[in-house]
């Protein structure tokens, strides 16, 4: 568990295969999971966020986890992390949210 001053910051993720069950379950004492951000062309943002129908997308694009080049490949990655903690988020949709 982390310390509870690390609980008040953002961690600074650099790839989705560093999110670990506690992430998605308890980050900011909520449940969470990843959102996909099309940035621009070719760039495809991925966050963590509130597990809510419609999530707040914070210090967007500073805080972003990982990118991609195609929406396919972020949703792949999303899957199978996933898959990887056998978690379900209440809302796991993959579209994505535009900037």
């Amino acid at each position: 568990m982390r310390r509870r001053e690390e609980l008040n910051t953002y961690v600074r993720w650099t790839k989705i295969t560093a999110i670990t069950l506690d992430d998605l379950q308890n980050y900011w004492h909520r449940r969470n999971r990843l959102a996909i951000v099309k940035f621009s062309e070719d760039n495809f943002l991925v966050f963590l966020v509130s597990d809510d129908e419609k999530p707040e997308i914070p210090g967007y694009p500073a805080s972003s986890i990982e990118r991609f080049k195609t929406h396919e490949k972020a949703i792949k990655a999303i899957k199978n992390c996933y898959k990887r903690l056998n978690y379900i988020p209440e809302n796991a949709e993959y579209g994505f949210w535009t900037s």
